[in-house]
């Protein structure tokens, strides 16, 4: 697959789509600028444009000097020193989590900060569940055949 064909289907059919920054090590800031710019060219005019994340802000950073107009997420393995303000110096529009580290402190902290909280990778139902009853935004699972959308909630991050 091509981001050229992924960017064709998605908005074809009205997806929403997260693009994953991974920069080799030193070469944060290119890629963030470079992906943002393709991004920017493929979904120009777009009702819904994908979201940026990486665990690297130096690569968001680039993201949102190039395409300051596409939403951005920072990833986080952990809860580091700073990563909160991290994000809003950022102007990220939500903190993806590992979920094993999303609790509803941190939701609250990342709601009181005007940003969505998201997890990954749930694939067990019950822990679905337990996301869901803290007021989890996003779930992102390898085990889509298992999870199904509450009927009338809002999944969108960026909108659209």
């Amino acid at each position: 697959a091509t981001l050229e064909g992924i960017a064709a289907y998605v908005q074809r059919n009205g997806f929403a789509l997260n693009i994953e920054i991974k920069p080799t090590p030193g070469s944060e800031a290119i890629t963030g600028e470079v992906v943002a710019r393709r991004a920017a060219a493929l979904w120009q005019g777009a009702a819904t444009v994908p979201l940026l994340s990486s665990f690297r802000p130096e690569a968001l950073q680039a993201a949102a000097t190039e395409a300051p107009h596409l939403p951005r997420a920072l990833l986080l393995d952990t809860l580091w020193e700073g990563c909160f303000d991290a994000a809003a110096q950022l102007g990220c529009v939500g903190i993806v989590t590992n979920h094993l580290v999303m609790d509803a402190n941190t939701l609250a902290r990342i709601h009181s900060l005007g940003m969505k909280g998201l997890v990954y990778t749930v694939n067990d139902s019950e822990r679905a569940e337990q996301l869901q009853a803290i007021g989890i935004d996003g779930i992102i699972t390898d085990a889509v055949d298992r999870f199904a959308p509450a009927s009338g909630q809002d999944h969108s991050l960026v909108g659209g």
